[in-house]
């Protein structure tokens, strides 16, 4: 699955009220957003999930947030009308732990990442 998405970059700020809005699913990959990276995990990660069945459809919409000097992260935005099984991405990504990746749930991020982002929070 190599198919080139846009990938905007987004605040903190955007991203704590994006997890509010409770309608679709969002992924994070922390370290995965940088410009010459972002898309090799987009494309892997999708690659990963519809070949474990886990989706019938590739993610297509993503965003960056920069985080700090030599750190951006990826969000991955996903929804179960596009064919995902939540109990199936859930299993994946406790496996994906496992093998290193470093990914989280954006319900996850926004409280334990939060941190990071102490400027310009509201």
């Amino acid at each position: 699955m190599n198919s080139s998405i846009t990938v905007p970059s987004v605040s903190f700020n955007e991203l704590l009220e994006l997890n509010k809005s409770n309608h679709v699913g969002y992924l994070v990959v922390r370290g995965g957003g940088h410009p010459d990276n972002s898309q090799a995990w987009i494309d892997g990660i999708n690659d990963d999930l519809m070949e474990r069945g886990v989706t019938t459809s590739p993610i297509t919409e993503a965003m960056t947030v920069h985080v700090c000097e030599g750190r951006d992260d990826l969000v991955l935005v996903y929804t179960t009308a596009e064919g995902l099984n939540m109990g199936k991405m859930a299993m994946w990504r406790l496996q994906s732990l496992e093998a290193g990746w470093n990914l989280t749930w954006l319900e996850d991020y926004v409280v334990n990442d939060k941190d990071y982002f102490t400027e310009g929070l509201e």
